[in-house]
């Protein structure tokens, strides 16, 4: 696939009847990303993550692909059930939902040859999965989100999500589960946030670039004993676990190698957030991008943009804010950044830019720009596009 004249004229020119700000996906890279998961994944089943690619056509099209894509990981009650009526028929619910009636309304799809499995980690959520089984008088399946992280002394390497964080935590949840007989127990999930989503370098911080690759491989080990303990403990309940999920895109390299997993959950690298750059593994193609308005020219050297604070989620951190992609050599203001209102943009030697010209900047990780954005245009050679997110559908 030729991926050559990805230039900065080379996206002006065919993006030209679009007012920015806007949202892009070239799709040859990508496809280019697309086939670089697939490869990374070593035929392994993936399931595909929402809550990074934030439009149902994408998701729905990459389900089309393969036997290998078995189904998605649900971010929201509302897109989730958008998916569904739109011919998904394989559903795991990545996060846990607190209200009885959006439980009902996505159970009731089981009853058309679909498959929903909803996430739990404690007792309340089994509660309501129970409430929901009885009045809709059906069986509802559901899956444990065990905590993956690793403690070391003074750092918790990870995210916190399930409070199940050790066998102890597995056996008594267990033994609550079993008093359920409405539910079944079917699934095992745990999110090595820690692997898949922490660089192995961080740009401008060489000690912690330094230390990073050793907490990962020691976590990676910890890992994968912590997950191989905690089937062989379920399965000796007498419990059949038919779904076994790990990883993200930044962790398929490990998480591959573990024997129980049955599937894999991928997202962002099929997009390319700058993130991804400081990877060892991989590196993806910039295949979305946003692109900002110039609207001022403080001195030669400096050109406004107008907008444009399309940080991602987390701490706030350089890392999370997008970078200037196109034109080459651009630079932010160390001190304004990428503001709500302006963004000034830097370049060392001269620009042709002009007042009304686009800008364009990567973003660092996946999901956010599909939040603030109705649609993404779909560059295809010299074809444009629609393709609505989820928000421009009213569902984000």
């Amino acid at each position: 696939m030729a991926v050559n004249n990805r230039t900065y004229q080379f996206y002006k020119e065919r993006l030209k009847a679009y007012k920015a700000p806007y949202l892009v996906l070239d799709k040859a890279y990508y496809e280019l990303n697309i086939k670089m998961q697939e490869e990374r994944l070593a035929g392994r089943p993936i399931r595909i993550a929402s809550k990074s690619i934030r439009s149902p056509d994408l998701i729905l099209s990459l389900l089309k692909r393969s036997p290998q894509y078995i189904g998605v990981m649900g971010y929201k009650y509302c897109e989730s059930k958008y998916l569904l009526e739109n011919g998904l028929k394989d559903l795991l619910m990545g996060y846990p939902l607190s209200d009885k009636e959006e439980i009902k309304s996505l159970a009731s799809f089981g009853e058309k040859d679909v498959s929903v499995c909803f996430m739990v980690d404690c007792k309340e959520h089994l509660q309501l999965l129970d409430k929901a089984a009885e009045e809709l008088n059906i069986p509802l399946s559901f899956c444990l989100d065990m905590d993956m992280s690793t403690s070391y002394p003074g750092l918790h390497f990870g995210v916190h999500r399930s409070p199940v964080r050790t066998l102890d935590d597995l056996r008594a949840f267990l033994d609550i589960s079993s008093s359920f007989s409405r539910l079944k127990f079917i699934g095992l999930m745990g999110y090595e946030a820690q692997l898949a989503g922490v660089p192995d370098r961080m740009p401008g911080k060489p000690l912690q670039s330094m230390v990073l690759p050793f907490l990962k491989r020691h976590s990676a080990k910890q890992v994968k004993q912590k997950r191989a303990e905690a089937v062989k403990l379920i399965r000796s309940r007498g419990l059949k676990l038919s779904l076994i999920n790990g990883g993200g895109t930044g962790s398929i390299e490990y998480t591959r190698e573990e024997e129980d997993i049955t599937e894999i959950t991928v997202g962002s690298g099929y997009l390319g957030g700058h993130l991804f750059d400081h990877y060892s593994a991989f590196k993806p193609y910039p295949a979305m991008f946003f692109a900002l308005s110039v609207s001022r020219r403080p001195s030669r050297d400096c050109f406004t943009c107008q907008g444009g604070p399309f940080n991602a989620s987390g701490f706030s951190d350089p890392s999370k804010a997008p970078i200037p992609y196109l034109p080459l050599g651009g630079r932010l203001d160390k001190n304004e950044g990428l503001g709500e209102v302006q963004t000034p943009l830097f370049f060392s030697t001269d620009s042709d830019l002009r007042i009304g010209d686009p800008v364009f900047f990567r973003h660092a990780k996946s999901g956010e720009p599909g939040q603030f954005f109705q649609y993404i245009i779909l560059l295809e050679d010299s074809q444009l596009s629609i393709r609505k997110t989820f928000a421009g559908l009213g569902l984000g």
